[in-house]
């Protein structure tokens, strides 16, 4: 997703345990992304955590689930770059 920007987004791993985002999001378990400092999806939002098929982004394994967090990242990523 992020190689479609070039060289105006990059991706970037962060440990939870030193993630300097999730400690300020208050997040302590995984997955989560941020575009910036604002966060795009919980750890709930995948799934799992409240039960197998909630979530916004629930079921990850559903080619829908993946399209829509796909097509609401690059919506942040578009916005950010756009100030």
């Amino acid at each position: 997703m992020v190689q479609g920007f070039g060289e105006r987004a990059q991706f970037k791993v962060e440990d939870f345990g030193a993630s300097p985002h999730a400690e300020r999001a208050h997040i302590e378990k995984y997955p989560a992304v941020f575009v910036d400092e604002d966060i795009l999806a919980r750890p709930e939002d995948f799934g799992g955590w409240g039960g197998p098929n909630t979530g916004k982004y629930a079921p990850w394994t559903s080619l829908e689930s993946r399209k829509k967090f796909q097509a609401d990242l690059k919506r942040m990523i578009e916005t950010r770059l756009a100030g």
